[in-house]
């Protein structure tokens, strides 16, 4: 009996070693190798809130009767924010032009600077401003008149005034932009807040429009 059992000891020891040799040499017995790390993807950045790029600031060519910039002019308007933007600009006034001889743009020009509170998104807005602007003022003559116009010549006195306006502005994807506003002006000349050297008087609505670029 125990030389059986010894001789079915043997005879599994002899097998064993070949059965792991046979499946070491057999792929399809071998046990998969472990699966490599995959690095991770790299999520694309999303895609942009708006169509259109950030444009904060923007020059327009104002036309308008009483506006802070005469009766035309240039407006630069500079975004401070969302809510917020300041305007600067340079024209030239119609009061001054109508009552000069000879008229010259350094006797008509006229400035303007404004803050205003936007209400709306970064392309289209509703905007309440108040600044101040400033420059030589003159009421009497006429606009036209046919041939030298040579009692013209009034006096001028230089006049700061108070503007307070609301206004809408559009600035579209390609860039064009369109400002519309309406607004009441009170001046101060260097003699009198109420009228004028001439007698007219400084407190006046008015209004007028934009049309620019904006980048």
């Amino acid at each position: 009996m125990i030389t059986r059992h010894l001789a079915v000891v043997a005879v599994l020891a002899a097998v064993g070693p070949a059965s792991a040799a046979t499946d070491a040499e057999d792929p399809s017995l071998a046990p998969p190798p472990p699966a490599a790390r995959t690095p991770p993807t790299e999520l694309p950045e999303p895609p942009e809130l708006s169509d259109s790029p950030t444009r904060r600031s923007a020059v327009y060519l104002v036309m308008g009767l009483g506006s802070p910039v005469g009766f035309m002019g240039f407006e630069g308007v500079r975004r401070l924010g969302s809510l917020i933007e300041l305007s600067v600009g340079l024209g030239r006034g119609f009061g001054a032009l109508a009552g000069q001889k000879d008229p010259s743009p350094t006797r008509d020009v006229q400035w303007a600077i404004m803050p205003r509170l936007r209400q709306g998104g970064r392309r289209h807005a509703i905007t309440f401003g108040a600044g101040v602007s400033g420059g030589n003022y003159g009421s009497g003559g006429e606009w036209f008149c046919d041939g030298p116009c040579p009692d013209r010549d009034y006096p001028l006195n230089y006049v700061v005034w108070a503007n307070l306006e609301v206004g809408s502005e559009h600035w579209w994807r390609s860039g064009f932009a369109l400002r519309t506003f309406l607004g009441f002006a009170r001046g101060c000349s260097m003699t009198s807040c109420t009228t004028s050297p001439s007698g007219g008087s400084l407190a006046i609505p008015y209004f007028g429009l934009g049309l620019g670029y904006a980048f």
